[in-house]
């Protein structure tokens, strides 16, 4: 998946109206969304300075888009670092856009988690993680029972407000089943190959995905949703403004 900053047709559908100022100088203008359509756009008369603005050139960049929120969950597989494999339930929630003859998908901030619920031998659960980031990637190290969850994001936005770190991930670790905490990176999953479902579909997945389906679908993601990155520049995918 792409990196996106605010450049978006989307978020023009917060509200079901548009607004036109001209200031002080005049009357500010509403316009019903339903009624653009109807008017196949249309112009509108200021009061005060007898001006007409026009909006039908903006019509069918609205027809274009549109958006609405989604929740969706799912099971998948995980293979861990030392070959074991388990199951987790993942969700995903959030508002989504759409396009025109496209596939859309998320906008921020999306909300996910992960809940463990098959693990092999007597390895500690952790508690259910969930937070408005996108895993990456899950692995437990049995020499200090911990397991670790490394997350990224979809939009520039966030990458800004996290400070631009890079390598470009969060990451969370629960010791012995205790609450997940947020701790730097570790350079031991530096380079590690990701095992979680990155891009979600907004329309739902399969209620099961194998290793296999997984494997297939992140071969579309971007650098940094396939791999744990050391270095995010413009080589790996990077198209934020630094």
């Amino acid at each position: 998946m792409a990196d996106m900053g605010k450049f978006m047709l989307a978020p023009i559908f917060q509200t079901h109206a548009l607004h036109v100022s001209r200031g002080s100088a005049g009357e500010v203008v509403r316009l019903g969304f339903s009624d653009l359509i109807r008017r196949g756009g249309g112009c509108v008369r200021e009061k005060k300075n007898n001006r007409l603005i026009c909006l039908v050139a903006l019509v069918g960049v609205l027809l274009m888009a549109g958006c609405d929120r989604a929740s969706v969950k799912w099971s998948e597989e995980v293979r861990l670092a030392d070959g074991q494999m388990i199951v987790v339930a993942r969700t995903a929630q959030g508002r989504t856009y759409s396009e025109l003859g496209g596939t859309g998908g998320w906008r921020d901030p999306v909300e996910m988690s992960i809940a463990i619920t098959k693990a092999p031998g007597d390895i500690k659960l952790p508690p259910e993680w969930r937070d408005t980031y996108v895993p990456v990637l899950l692995d437990y190290d049995d020499s200090d029972k911990s397991w670790s969850i490394v997350t990224t994001f979809y939009y520039c936005d966030t990458w800004h407000a996290l400070g631009r770190p890079i390598p470009p991930y969060i990451e969370y670790r629960s010791v012995n089943g205790a609450p997940w905490q947020r701790v730097p990176l570790e350079e031991r999953l530096i380079d590690r190959k990701a095992n979680m479902l990155t891009g979600p579909s907004t329309d739902g997945e399969p209620s099961f995905v194998t290793v296999e389906e997984k494997e297939r679908i992140q071969l579309r993601a971007g650098f940094k949703y396939r791999r744990i990155l050391r270095r995010w520049g413009g080589a790996e995918g990077n198209s934020c403004n630094f």
